[in-house]
């Protein structure tokens, strides 16, 4: 039996935020996860530090956090690799795990098969990294159901000693609306008076959730959907400037070189 005749019963699958994102050999993060998170392993290896136990993926491998996950990674030779944010819920909870908690590295062929038939069609199909069109979501549907079934069946290294911290709702719903509205030019204050929360107290939990400050997030969005942007070649520098909600070319190139250490159009 195919597997969506078991789970188009009572599905829900909302994808917050979806990236090709690359780092350098001096990369390293700190973070607590707030949804459930899959990275798919392109080049390079990770290392994964969480509950004291360090683990490590390599080209090809797909890693899994759950909300409340709190983990250090970094690679000693650079990594690039595709990530998404992601609830779902299935009508057949019992046969599929989701919500209980499912961390790990999953490694393989068919794994690394499967990871790299997703990444290709999701990152074909993603134009809008901020609203994926239904291809893109049917093509993580069908990968992230296979990753789920593959850890059901053993196939999976589990994180087995993790932390847990209780996520916050507003917190959640907050970091959502940033990874929506980033190049809307929205503003950490307006964020935080949105939701109701003071602009400190927001800053600080952010910080500790997210292991960087929420300005530096708005940024982070904008510039890992510029290097999409930049990739596709379809746009002009100043359209792709307008897109980012940047006032002119200019200043979209100025913030680009900032981040990370050259123009846009040597970049291209």
């Amino acid at each position: 039996m195919d597997i969506f005749d078991e789970i188009l019963g009572g599905i829900s699958l909302k994808i917050v935020n979806g990236q090709y994102v690359f780092h350098t050999e001096n990369w390293r993060e700190t973070k607590t996860k707030l949804y459930n998170t899959v990275w798919c392993v392109r080049r390079g290896r990770i290392h994964i530090s969480i509950g004291g136990t360090e683990y490590l993926a390599k080209e090809g491998d797909v890693i899994l956090f759950s909300p409340g996950d709190i983990y250090t990674a970094w690679s000693d030779e650079g990594c690039e690799f595709v990530y998404v944010f992601f609830n779902l819920e299935l009508g057949c909870s019992g046969n599929i795990p989701t919500r209980d908690g499912v961390s790990g590295i999953l490694s393989g062929e068919s794994v690394a098969s499967a990871s790299s038939r997703f990444c290709s069609k999701y990152i074909q199909n993603a134009k809008n990294t901020k609203h994926p069109g239904i291809n893109a979501y049917a093509a993580f549907l069908s990968f992230i159901t296979n990753m789920l079934l593959a850890v059901r069946e053993g196939g999976c290294i589990l994180f087995q000693k993790r932390d847990k911290r209780a996520d916050s709702t507003d917190m959640q719903s907050a970091i959502e609306y940033m990874s929506e509205h980033f190049a809307d030019g929205v503003s950490v204050k307006e964020v935080a008076a949105k939701f109701g929360i003071s602009e400190k107290h927001f800053i600080t939990r952010f910080r500790s959730i997210t292991g960087m400050p929420p300005k530096k997030y708005l940024i982070e969005c904008r510039m890992r959907l510029a290097v999409e942007l930049l990739r596709e070649r379809e746009r002009t520098m100043a359209e792709i400037a307008q897109e980012l909600g940047y006032s002119d070319q200019y200043s979209f190139s100025k913030a680009f070189k900032k981040h990370y250490g050259e123009p846009p159009s040597f970049f291209r």
